[in-house]
């Protein structure tokens, strides 16, 4: 029998079961794709992570051409004597010299904190004296004189974040304002 003049027939339910498979099927396919893509751009970013935080590797080369030297460092490129200092005092705490690092922080820190208590509190926190890398990047500063650092150190004991501000003294020397984990 055939269908009257002017009219479709149906297609068989097969068909719609082939149809509805291979949009379910092609959705899994594509959806595989995309967190395959996910995964491999974050192994990307995490082994080459530690070149993205050492010093220089997103400063602007001086032939840059840039109109306006005077304004401040961006997110990430250098604050060289601030940056340097944060470095400085990061060594002395994984060097266990905590005489050194604490004669880097500022009299304000040091009003509040004594000599014994710094050693004791970073001590006790082993991942700042036995660390193998570290990664620290500099946040946008809103006023001059004042720097923020944030930073990453990997080692033995594992994995910790820290929070490192640093401010210009009046003699104008760079100190270590605070320093804890976040």
């Amino acid at each position: 029998m055939s269908a009257p003049p002017g009219t479709t027939t149906p297609p068989s339910s097969n068909t719609n079961v082939y149809i509805m498979g291979g949009a379910i099927l092609g959705f899994f396919v594509l959806c595989a794709g995309l967190l395959t893509q996910s995964l491999i751009t974050l192994k990307i970013v995490t082994l080459n992570a530690d070149y993205a935080y050492k010093a220089g590797a997103t400063q602007r080369s001086p032939d840059s051409g840039s109109p306006d030297t005077s304004s401040r460092p961006g997110p990430g490129e250098e604050s060289q004597p601030a940056t340097e200092l944060a470095r400085m005092f990061m060594k002395d705490l994984q060097s266990a010299n905590y005489s050194n690092a604490y004669g880097r922080t500022s009299e304000n820190y040091q009003s509040q904190e004594d000599l014994k208590a710094f050693r004791e509190r970073i001590q006790a926190a082993k991942i700042f004296t036995a660390y193998q890398s570290l990664s620290l990047t500099r946040a946008i500063g809103d006023k001059t004189g004042f720097e923020t650092f944030s930073g990453r150190v990997k080692g033995p004991y594992g994995e910790g974040r820290f929070g490192l501000n640093v401010v210009q003294e009046g003699d104008g020397t760079w100190k270590v304002d605070s320093f804890g984990r976040d």
